[in-house]
């Protein structure tokens, strides 16, 4: 059975059992980088629904779990997230009231084509920035809703309006953090292995420069790459590690960063430097990285002396 014809039957079954009163639909998601997902939505007394993505179930179901069993876990994680009243959306239609909440993230460019031709968009190299609404409310928690063209129009703004808002909000409500390699391999340690604090202590901290890799993100570590916008960011990143760097997109989450200690800029060394950093970036893609979470198969270079933050191109490093 593929996928679509499970969702058809798990939308069948799912108005079977919960009856008239509910409404029951599913579609086919486009997410980030062409990546389209089955959910499922049930509405019942609110003008929202939670939507309920279907292939880890269809994952279970392949695998031999009964039916009835995977309607009933759909049944209850919709009871369990399902608002009880309709929310309120009416601060959404003016832009006076939503302005300090808009916020930015990257894309890539040619993986979005079609999304991007129906949302506001500016270049940034071979990624895009776009736009959405940081919300928070005491019934569905924090979320993020994408700020699409029909947006524009109903607010009657500009693509660059966005823009300054995004440049004031996105600093202030995403702080930027960047951590050492080492730093962040004892916070995986202590969280995850269960070692001593003594244990932990024993990995020599990395001084500015002794440290081989940064990880840039923002403290809720979600759409952190975008951090590499925030006003003096590039000039900040330089003050800790002191060279000029490399610029890895790790994801849309967050960005590597390795000091460029020997190379100069074009000659030999640098371009080695440049194909090991770029083999790598793809290999860590292809197998790592999630597909909707991809930023880029691409290498990025801030260059201390100009101060020019720039796309490293193949045919720049033959």
């Amino acid at each position: 059975m593929k996928i679509s014809d499970f969702a058809i039957k798990v939308k069948l079954e799912l108005q079977s059992v919960l009856g008239e009163e509910y409404m029951v639909d599913i579609n086919e998601n486009c997410k980030m980088n062409g990546v389209k997902k089955w959910a499922v939505t049930i509405h019942k007394d609110s003008n929202i629904a939670p939507t309920i993505y279907l292939e880890a179930f269809y994952k279970n179901f392949c695998s031999g779990q009964e039916f009835e069993k995977i309607i009933d876990d759909i049944v209850m994680m919709y009871r369990e997230s399902a608002p009880s009243e309709d929310v309120d959306m009416s601060d959404f239609m003016k832009f006076e009231l939503i302005k300090d909440k808009i916020c930015f993230k990257l894309c890539n460019t040619d993986k979005n084509c079609e999304i991007l031709e129906n949302i506001p968009s500016i270049p940034f190299h071979d990624l895009s920035i776009i736009f959405y609404v940081l919300v928070s409310n005491e019934l569905f928690g924090s979320g993020q809703i994408l700020i699409r063209n029909e947006h524009l129009k109903l607010w009657n703004v500009k693509v660059s309006d966005l823009m300054a808002c995004a440049k004031t909000n996105t600093p202030q409500l995403l702080n930027i953090k960047l951590s050492n390699i080492i730093d962040v391999m004892k916070n995986i340690l202590r969280r995850n292995d269960g070692l001593s604090e003594k244990e932990i202590s024993d990995y020599s901290l990395a001084d500015r420069d002794e440290c081989f890799m940064w990880v840039l993100s923002n403290e809720d570590g979600f759409n952190g790459a975008a951090s590499i916008l925030y006003p003096n960011a590039l000039d900040d990143i330089y003050d800790t590690v002191g060279k000029s760097y490399f610029v890895i997109p790790s994801s849309i989450h967050e960005l590597i960063v390795v000091p460029d200690k020997d190379g100069v800029e074009g000659d030999e060394s640098w371009n080695f430097r440049c194909c090991q950093l770029l083999d790598m970036i793809h290999q860590v893609n292809e197998s790592e990285v999630p597909e909707a979470d991809i930023l880029s198969d691409n290498l990025y270079y801030y260059n201390s002396e100009d101060k020019v933050f720039k796309l490293v191109c193949l045919d720049e490093t033959a």
